[in-house]
């Protein structure tokens, strides 16, 4: 009884799939576990995990085979026959391809992860500095002229030459207060920040 080949592919796949689960890490540090963060693996269930390495395995390991045999086969073929060199040739630049393709996807699966970890980065630095920018704010003060009232309310001048106030030149003294338009502004950019980033809405009610 022969065995169809879809069937001995499936049977591969399936017993190539339950060893990789169990040996891909489950957690922890290492150098399997960086390599599955790497390849973005620790995201998806550990079937899908191994069954997505195994048919990448057998896919690679069938076309590295067809290439060595395709190489083997070019190189005692008569080569007076052109044609038939010709079609080997393009079978064998087939089979190179394909061996390329399967190399580059797991590197480009790293490349993508990569600009993916980096690209979080930057949005998470981008959000401290307004979180920081908006708790500045929320100190903001600034520098009022007014101006110098006595005790009874009365406006102050400088006196003139003749001792009494020269309501030409008024007693104008500078003061420190809040500024609050400032403040409600970094009130607001806070509470933006919350709704816009989950995960630092904890942190900003615990400055607020």
């Amino acid at each position: 009884m022969t065995i169809p080949l879809w069937l001995m592919l499936l049977l591969v796949v399936g017993l190539g799939s339950a060893v990789v689960a169990w040996l891909l890490p489950r957690e922890g540090t290492g150098p399997a576990h960086e390599w599955v963060e790497k390849l973005g693996l620790d995201h998806l269930p550990r079937p899908i995990s191994a069954v997505s390495v195994t048919i990448w395995g057998v896919l690679f390991a069938l076309f590295l085979y067809g290439l060595v045999w395709l190489l083997i086969d070019l190189a005692a073929r008569d080569q007076g026959n052109m044609r038939d060199f010709r079609t080997s040739l393009l079978a064998v630049a087939a089979m190179v391809a394909g061996v390329s393709g399967l190399v580059a996807f797991p590197l480009t699966l790293i490349r993508t992860r990569q600009g993916e970890r980096q690209t979080y980065a930057r949005e998470q630095d981008l959000v401290t500095d307004r979180i920081n920018k908006a708790v500045e704010n929320l100190g903001a003060e600034k520098t009022v002229r007014r101006h110098r009232k006595n005790s009874k309310g009365v406006l102050l001048y400088e006196d003139g030459e003749d001792k009494k106030p020269d309501f030409k030149k008024p007693i104008i003294t500078e003061e420190t207060v809040p500024n609050l338009e400032v403040r409600i502004g970094g009130l607001f950019a806070l509470d933006r920040i919350a709704r816009e980033n989950l995960g630092f809405h904890v942190q900003i009610m615990q400055i607020l």
